[in-house]
């Protein structure tokens, strides 16, 4: 596989701009190199008909991503059924591309090598973590916002720094929590359950916890973080407004909320007095910093935090700095030169 791709042609081009607008899960651009790889290996799919292979193609790409980016997609249909569209990479461009990859899989290769360069990026953030007497947050995000690869995933890498942020930061207060339940009413209306889900420990104290949900949701009202002490915690990049502000408190029940954002173009305590029956307090990025600097003249939890922001980073993105899985699926399919 010594060929290049031929970089000015126009099926490559539109190829790129498809690579270059995906996440760090790469899902998309992933889905198009398995189509390639099945139509290359096996002589009844035809690229013109995009019903012969629409939806089993999603079970190829996930076969892949869960190897190399530890995830699969969780995107409504319609959004994961609109790599098919004109805007990105319809029919007649996916057919051109095939007769590209036909012989030899150049046009695969090309796909994950560009995957696996990108990924590499990713590490200069984890490299700056490692040293605890020279990290600098404004420095790490910065880094992230001016990647053109990282830069379509900073809303996770941010998601990923204020949950590390956070578990310090509650681990320092040492918030607990303890449980009061009326056991006898349990005992006589629920004695059947008494043993099982209704079994609550209510001598121990329950140290603080804060969750990440797991699973991106393009919601506004989606949850991002919550909390085992009742708080729900939704991060947003962005400079909230407020439109989506309002958004967020519709859709979400909780004892309290808590919205995270860059900064806020709004007089946002007014609107939160205006609330009734909810309980919502906002910070912007100049808070986090704020709470770094406490968290930081602590050594242990300055240590824990940024341990925690390497090791949630690589289980957000589980191809950061791993060879192997992307050197197995080279070697499988004959891409090595």
């Amino acid at each position: 596989m010594r060929n290049k791709v031929p970089e000015k042609n126009k099926s490559i081009i539109q190829l790129n701009k498809l690579i270059k607008k995906s996440r760090l899960h790469f899902y998309k651009p992933i889905q198009i190199a398995e189509i390639l790889y099945h139509h290359r290996t096996e002589n009844n799919l035809n690229l013109n008909e995009v019903e012969t292979f629409r939806n089993i193609s999603k079970k190829w790409r996930d076969e892949i991503t869960k190897k190399l980016v530890g995830s699969v997609s969780t995107s409504s249909q319609k959004f994961q059924d609109n790599i098919f569209e004109e805007n990105a990479i319809p029919p007649s461009v996916l057919f051109e591309l095939g007769k590209l990859n036909k012989q030899n899989g150049i046009v695969e290769k090309y796909i994950y090598e560009l995957i696996s360069s990108k990924f590499k990026n990713l590490e200069k953030i984890i490299s700056l973590c490692k040293d605890k007497d020279k990290f600098d947050l404004s420095e790490l995000l910065n880094t992230a916002r001016n990647d053109n690869d990282l830069r379509r995933s900073i809303d996770k890498i941010y998601e990923v720094i204020v949950y590390s942020i956070l578990t310090e930061l509650f681990n320092d207060i040492e918030l607990k929590i303890k449980l009061d339940v009326n056991s006898n009413d349990i005992n006589k209306k629920y004695k059947k359950y008494s043993n099982s889900f209704l079994n609550f420990n209510t001598k121990k104290e329950i140290s603080s916890k804060v969750f990440r949900a797991g699973v991106a949701n393009a919601a506004d009202g989606g949850i991002d973080l919550w909390s085992n002490f009742g708080w729900l915690i939704q991060v947003k990049h962005l400079i909230l407004d407020k439109e989506t502000f309002k958004k967020i408190i519709e859709k979400q029940n909780s004892e309290k909320i808590i919205i995270i954002c860059r900064d806020v173009d709004f007089d946002y305590k007014v609107e939160i007095k205006k609330l009734s029956g909810k309980s919502v307090d906002l910070l912007v990025e100049s808070d986090l910093y704020d709470i770094l600097k406490v968290i930081t003249k602590n050594e242990n939890l300055k240590i824990n935090l940024l341990n925690n922001i390497i090791k949630n980073l690589n289980e957000e993105f589980p191809m950061i700095g791993n060879k192997t899985k992307i050197e197995e699926l080279f070697q499988s399919r004959g891409y090595k030169d």
